[in-house]
């Protein structure tokens, strides 16, 4: 018992080693000397998780667009009965498309505007959310 410290040999040999400290936060447990787990693994999980719940969101679309396309499709065969052109119609879907679009543009904006000093309490971080700059505003054309 002992030649034995805490289940190693009390006479083996240390080795230093040196890790980079920009992989510490990312990769800081070891075993062995060697990087094993950290956050690395919790960060692959949670992407992991973010892909399940970005595929039942897609699936979950189309599944409420299916269902409106017959209300929608009753809606167009009345707009023909009465009258309307062709023309007349899609400039209807696509300026809705683009308000709803637009709408939620907004929304989303202004929900990461309130949630972002919360987020940089909990991860504290000093992360900024500038809408003064003006190369942001053609990505959120392009997005859009």
């Amino acid at each position: 018992m002992e030649n034995y410290i805490q289940g190693k040999n009390a006479d083996a040999a240390a080795h230093a080693f040196a890790y980079p400290l920009t992989d510490y936060h990312l990769r800081g447990q070891f075993k062995e000397g060697k990087p094993n787990g950290g956050r690395e693994q919790i960060i692959g999980l949670l992407g992991i998780v973010g892909l399940f719940v970005l595929l039942i969101a897609c699936v979950n679309f189309m599944n409420m667009a299916t269902a409106r396309s017959a209300g929608r499709a009753r809606e167009v065969a009345v707009r023909k009965i009465v009258g309307a052109q062709r023309r007349w119609i899609i400039g209807q879907f696509l300026t809705e498309a683009l308000l709803i679009t637009f709408l939620a543009l907004v929304l989303s904006v202004c929900w990461v505007a309130l949630a972002l000093p919360g987020f940089n309490r909990m991860a504290e971080k000093e992360l900024s959310f500038g809408m003064g700059n003006w190369q942001i505003w053609p990505l959120f054309w392009l997005w859009g």
